[in-house]
């Protein structure tokens, strides 16, 4: 119950969730439960999927409606053709990149792994929330670079905090060649 999870809190910053939760009441939305706002492990472990859109998915689709008309001619997108699907314009081929074997996949491999991609070949790449996932983030921007025709654009996200969790669960800390 949120009276009682905020006890702990600066009284400035619990009046104002009693006033949040109040107002949410008051227009019918339902009953909010902040949970426990002191805790250090995720409510959800599946990104956010499991209660709606994730907030970073909010953000990259308005990034991606907006370079929208860039999502043109022959398009590499990773994992899966969704986003070109909804935002792209006159896309005359599409090919998927993707490290394992999938249905929708045209180019296998990782984009760390030079000649992944072919050179000169995409007018656009949409690359979202993967690149912190490259061990070898200079190889991988090279060789994205490479794979654009001139004047072709690469269109990519990669989020500000968000865990690596292992298929068992087990969540790992990530050097990133960017730190010092």
């Amino acid at each position: 119950m949120l009276y009682d999870s905020v006890r702990c809190l600066p009284r400035p910053l619990a009046a104002r969730l009693r006033a949040l939760r109040h107002r949410a009441l008051l227009a019918d939305t339902g009953r909010i439960d902040f949970g426990d706002l002191a805790r250090v492990r995720p409510v959800s472990h599946g990104y956010g999927f499991s209660r709606g859109t994730p907030v970073d998915r909010f953000y990259i689709e308005r990034f991606l409606a907006r370079h929208a008309a860039d999502i043109r001619g022959r398009v590499l997108e990773v994992a899966d053709s969704r986003y070109c699907r909804e935002f792209g314009r006159d896309v005359e081929r599409q090919d998927v990149l993707n490290a394992i074997p999938s249905p929708e996949a045209t180019i296998f491999g990782g984009l760390g792994n030079p000649g992944t991609l072919p050179d000169d070949a995409f007018d656009c790449t949409v690359i979202t929330q993967t690149l912190q996932y490259v061990f070898d983030l200079q190889a991988a921007v090279r060789q994205i670079g490479r794979s654009l025709k001139p004047n072709g654009v690469a269109l990519a996200t990669v989020p500000a905090i968000s865990p690596v969790v292992m298929p068992t669960g087990k969540v790992l800390a990530v050097h990133s060649p960017l730190d010092p």
